[in-house]
């Protein structure tokens, strides 16, 4: 992908949603959206931050969380899950098969997109310059709008589980999910696996191969860097 001139990057930007409204093909939709890949590596780049912060400076007292912290009942997911599961998506998505998502993944894109509206509202701008200087450059020129577009964004994505999942407390856990669930279309088997994932630690190593396209080599190699260093993260092939 080319890289946008400033002057021109507001107008791209729009013409991304803009082409939205009239995309039925939702893998496609979001592989070829600038705002949805900046999403993305700014989801990793928090959530890795805050991998670091709990094994390597466990004592960083700076709030760090991950971005499925933007989803409430997934508040509290492990961020090497979280790693896992943002880098099984972007992969997922960019095999360019035309398909509907899985309710996991509509939570994934979901809160990715959240974190960067969050982002911009914040006025995060190393973030956002941090993000955009991925293996495919974007201009992201000025942020000032970036939280609206993204809102914007957000509105054309179909996703059922919105009423049922994104927008609920943390509390669901511990409440009858029938009523909620039956408001967002979906169905038991799905809910209850988005709350398995509160449970789950050790993670798969094809995090690696999943993540290209998305990251640096160099943050590729920190990557791995990383999990070498605490190998009990991965999990075993006996596992």
């Amino acid at each position: 992908m080319r890289r946008v001139p400033k002057q021109d990057q507001a107008a791209d930007l729009q013409g991304d949603i803009d082409s939205g409204f009239m995309e039925t093909d939702i893998v496609s939709m979001l592989t070829r959206n600038r705002i949805f890949y900046v999403a993305c590596r700014v989801a990793f780049l928090r959530v890795f931050d805050s991998l670091l912060d709990e094994f390597i400076a466990s004592n960083s007292e700076d709030g760090r969380v991950g971005y499925l912290d933007r989803v409430p009942m997934l508040a509290g997911t492990a961020p090497q899950v979280q790693i896992e599961l943002l880098l099984k998506t972007w992969s997922s998505l960019r095999n360019g098969e035309r398909r509907e998502l899985t309710v996991e993944e509509q939570v994934i894109c979901f809160a990715a997109t959240s974190e960067l509206a969050a982002t911009s509202v914040a006025d995060d701008q190393r973030m956002i310059r941090r993000a955009a200087r991925g293996p495919v450059e974007i201009d992201t020129g000025n942020v000032t709008w970036l939280a609206s577009r993204v809102r914007l964004l957000q509105v054309t994505l179909p996703f059922a589980p919105q009423a049922a999942v994104l927008q609920v407390e943390q509390g669901i856990a511990t409440f009858d999910l029938t009523e909620v669930r039956e408001a967002g279309g979906v169905d038991s088997h799905s809910l209850c696996g988005l709350l398995d994932l509160l449970s789950r630690w050790a993670i798969e190593d094809t995090i690696f191969a999943n993540a290209e396209g998305l990251l640096h080599e160099t943050e590729l190699e920190i990557l791995r860097a990383f999990f070498a260093e605490y190998p009990q993260l991965i999990r075993t092939k006996e596992a």
